[in-house]
């Protein structure tokens, strides 16, 4: 991990030092992004796949400490991230829609022990972290979004209105390996028209893929039909397919960026390191990350 470089700030004589913005190493605009994966959030899951609320919060404050910045695959993908110099970019994301990711309390806030609610709550206490992440839900006949039909839709209008992002996983999370492209489509046409009906607020803006269990379609044609398609009058468009259990993702200012479009390298992030996930020592000490110029957008206004 590189040394903070600290700026104290003496206002006057007799006052307690201001601590800056830590400035930590060299532009380096063309180096890669991590790209986080989450599934669970919970004290009573008992999976790899499971990171307990206190663990996810530590973990946020890992990276905080480390210079990182989140940023939304928005702004990755438009090249448009907007932090200052010396900070680097880091997107959270979540898979499948479990009910621990997000929950809502009666006066419309998010619960602090959910996922979404310890972003939140990191938020509060660290606004230079930015408050951001991307939710890939299933959503269909036989899943929906954060575990409850009831409170679907106002989940998902929240997460919209408060800058969050939704993308597919597939209506019934099918291993897209072996599909054709009739099955593409089918599983990505039904989620993206779930999604659609939940919360109309989110057509024209579900255009981020993640494939479920990581694995893309070994057809080409299969393949070609993820990035646009149509199924029983719903059609799509997917700017970007994320994989998984990987390493850190190309920057847009790379033109490996362009070629990996459809399948973008993701970390699986676990308690601790071993097999395929990773603790944020692992992804703190990855060789050329990207390291922003100070080029201050939206962001930080």
């Amino acid at each position: 991990m590189p040394v903070l470089i600290t700026v104290l700030i003496l206002v006057s004589a007799g006052t307690v030092a201001a601590e800056a913005v830590p400035v930590l190493e060299e532009p380096n605009e063309g180096g890669n992004v991590p790209i986080l994966i989450y599934h669970h959030v919970s004290n009573s899951v008992n999976s790899i796949y499971n990171v307990p609320p206190a663990v996810f919060y530590n973990q946020l404050r890992q990276f905080f400490d480390a210079g990182f910045v989140l940023i939304s695959l928005s702004d990755y993908f438009e090249d448009d991230f907007g932090i200052p110099e010396g900070r680097k970019p880091l997107i959270i994301t979540f898979d499948d829609g479990y009910e621990n990711n997000f929950r809502l309390l009666e006066d419309g806030s998010s619960d602090p022990v959910c996922a979404v609610g310890i972003i939140e709550g990191f938020a509060e206490e660290h606004p230079d972290f930015g408050r951001t992440a991307v939710f890939f839900v299933n959503a269909g006949s036989r899943a929906v979004p954060f575990g409850d039909e009831a409170t679907a839709p106002a989940k998902l209008r929240w997460l919209v209105e408060n800058g969050y992002e939704i993308g597919n996983h597939t209506a019934d999370h099918v291993n897209l390996k072996s599909c054709d492209p009739y099955q593409v489509r089918r599983q990505i046409g039904l989620c993206q028209a779930a999604l659609y009906e939940l919360c109309p607020e989110l057509l024209g803006h579900v255009r981020f893929f993640a494939y479920p269990y990581g694995q893309t379609p070994t057809d080409p044609e299969s393949f070609k039909a993820l990035e646009t398609g149509e199924f029983d009058g719903v059609s799509y468009r997917m700017d970007l397919c994320l994989k998984a259990w990987e390493y850190p993702a190309p920057s847009p200012a790379d033109p490996a960026f362009h070629r990996q479009r459809f399948a973008i390298p993701r970390i699986e992030m676990h308690v601790c390191e071993g097999g395929n996930g990773h603790a944020p020592r692992w992804v703190i000490a990855q060789p050329n990350l990207y390291v922003s110029d100070g080029d201050v957008g939206s962001l930080w206004e």
